[in-house]
């Protein structure tokens, strides 16, 4: 029994190690350039975000509160250079602003796609034409980084904050395991195009010798870059954000959730068949009790 418990405690001390390993890869893109994480509801967007701001221990700022080091909620019309646009630059007539944000200090956006909608781009172009200059001389202005995630497809963020993501993460799933913490699965890729079109990692065919499969696989990351897929774990006690954010940004303060009633003598789906069928066969026995008392 001793060396069952031995072997199962080595092997999650590996599992353990690779999840970390994967985890790190992660925090070090998050630390040399903007991130975009997409993918469906609940699937770990978020997640992710609170995992990395925990691991780089640094001031951030965000529009929403993961815990930790906030130096303060931003609003996305604060991701600009004062009235400059590409103009200004042209013309060389450049007006000189305040800072606006400290040095070194990133900017984290959750929900982007509810704030950037990619379908609102002529609205956005016109009047927020200073974000994409924002974004492309962030590295100079305050050699930060801005991370996006946002709910959906890889198209749905609007295109001017898409073309200035140098790394991509889509969130594939989760696995919560009770009060010890969540397993989420991501997929990275280096090139926006496979994003869009979701490839997945080269596939080894075992049809072929591996002197061609090499060929192929190089030939497969030279053409569509690194894609790889990445499990990664983050327990309980280190999330911090809201799951429920921006229903304080969008309801009133004293507005209460409002639940549908509950119905008497309507149970689940299945125990009401399962009475009924319990209440047959106690009127079959009872019965048959009759019966025999008769006799």
């Amino acid at each position: 029994m001793i060396y069952i418990v031995i072997i199962i405690i080595v092997i999650w001390l590996l599992i353990r190690l690779k999840l970390d390993s994967n985890l790190k890869y992660i925090v070090r893109s998050f630390e040399s350039n903007n991130t975009g994480v997409f993918g469906r509801k609940r699937k770990g967007k978020d997640l992710l975000t609170q995992a990395v701001i925990y691991k780089r221990k640094k001031y951030y700022y965000a529009n929403i509160d993961y815990g930790y080091n906030l130096l303060k909620e931003i609003d996305i019309s604060e991701l600009t250079l004062g009235k400059n646009d590409y103009h200004n630059f042209i013309n060389g007539n450049i007006e000189k602003i305040e800072r606006t944000f400290f040095e070194s200090v990133d900017i984290y956006v959750s929900d982007a796609g509810n704030y950037l909608p990619s379908q609102y781009f002529k609205d956005l172009n016109i009047k927020y034409k200073g974000l994409s200059l924002f974004l492309s001389l962030q590295g100079h202005t305050y050699n930060s980084n801005t991370h996006f995630n946002w709910n959906g497809e890889f198209g749905r963020l609007y295109d001017k904050a898409r073309e200035q993501l140098d790394d991509i993460y889509r969130a594939l799933g989760r696995i919560k395991i009770p009060f010890i913490g969540i397993f989420a699965k991501y997929r990275y890729f280096e090139k926006p195009q496979t994003a869009e079109l979701n490839l997945k990692p080269y596939k080894t065919n075992k049809l072929i010798d591996s002197r061609q499969n090499k060929a192929l696989r190089d030939q497969y990351y030279a053409t569509n870059g690194t894609i790889k897929d990445m499990w990664i774990f983050v327990p309980y006690r280190i999330i911090k954000y809201d799951t429920r954010a921006f229903e304080k940004k969008v309801f009133k303060t004293d507005s209460k959730r409002l639940y549908v009633p509950k119905q008497r003598g309507r149970g689940i789906l299945f125990i009401k068949p399962l009475r009924l069928m319990i209440r047959r066969l106690t009127n079959k026995v009872k019965s048959i009790i009759k019966s025999i008392k008769k006799k």
